[in-house]
């Protein structure tokens, strides 16, 4: 069975320490696509520290880390004068005088090739 955690969960719900998830993380590798492997080796953790992104983990019933994505906030300027305010106020899902809307933006997504007969 697959699991989905977020990475601070790591630190929260595991006890697990800055440098076993470091640790953790290095076990990822995505040749394909360099900056995926490098943002969560080098910057995951910092962005999750600072906020500024989420990273979820995709583990293996073994624990190995099979994909991971990353989310964040990213704020939208609406065209006003193109758009009705019941149509703005739909997006926001509050202020129909709205001028900008919070959205996810996948930021990051990777799949780790170093586990064989990993699932699309």
């Amino acid at each position: 069975m697959l699991t989905i955690i977020a990475l601070q969960e790591l630190y929260d719900i595991q006890g697990r320490n800055k440098e076993q998830i470091q640790l953790l993380l290095k076990e990822f590798a995505c040749p394909k696509n360099p900056d995926v492997e490098r943002f969560l080796h080098q910057k995951a953790l910092r962005f999750e520290e600072s906020h500024n992104a989420r990273t979820y983990l995709i583990l293996s019933e073994m624990g190995e880390i099979l994909a991971y994505f990353s989310l964040s906030f990213k704020e939208v300027d609406l065209q006003v004068d193109k758009i009705s305010k019941s149509e703005i106020k739909q997006l926001d899902g509050i202020n129909k005088n709205a001028n900008k809307i919070r959205v996810f933006l996948i930021g990051q997504i990777g799949k780790n090739s170093l586990i064989a007969d990993n699932p699309h």
